[in-house]
């Protein structure tokens, strides 16, 4: 169950419950508010409750809205490209405006950590079936390409 409509005395009653019901976090859900309900005459004649739509948000627009926001707050400007394959969410940080090394780190260690905290926070928002892959400036790629030519290197080598 992905989407569901509840009905609360408040907006934020039924937000409150339908999150519960689906077992996400608000940062994991879209939420459409159908009807804003109203108290009514002494809270007994007329009263409507309100009425909202909460649906899981799409992995892709999760995770690359949540690494735009990390990367925001760190003070960077730049270009989150991300697509879905296998099962796997690819992540691909671009225009990075000569920064990319403050965020790759030595040895590609920022990089990791970054990867790693996205995946922590998928998980705790309900994202537990997807592989995450973060890339930056496309220098997981460069590196495997480099890694490769060397290992073929050495085996004409032997």
């Amino acid at each position: 169950m992905d989407k569901i409509m509840i009905k609360g005395r408040t907006i934020e009653d039924a937000i409150h419950l339908a999150l519960k019901e689906l077992e996400l976090t608000r940062d994991a859900a879209e939420i459409r508010i159908l009807s804003e309900g109203r108290s009514g005459l002494f809270g007994l004649i007329g009263r409507k409750d309100a009425e909202v739509e909460v649906e899981r948000k799409d992995d892709l627009v999760f995770y690359q809205d949540m690494l735009s926001r990390i990367l925001k707050s760190m003070g960077f400007s730049v270009d989150v490209n991300t697509s879905d394959s296998n099962g796997t969410v690819y992540l691909n940080v671009e225009d990075t405006n000569e920064l990319g090394g403050l965020l790759i780190g030595k040895s590609g260690r920022n990089l990791n950590a970054l990867e790693h905290l996205i995946k922590k926070i998928g998980m705790n928002n309900g994202f537990k079936q997807k592989r995450v892959i973060l890339d930056i400036e496309n220098y997981k790629k460069r590196n495997e390409v480099r890694i490769r030519s060397r290992h073929k290197r050495g085996k004409r080598h032997m």
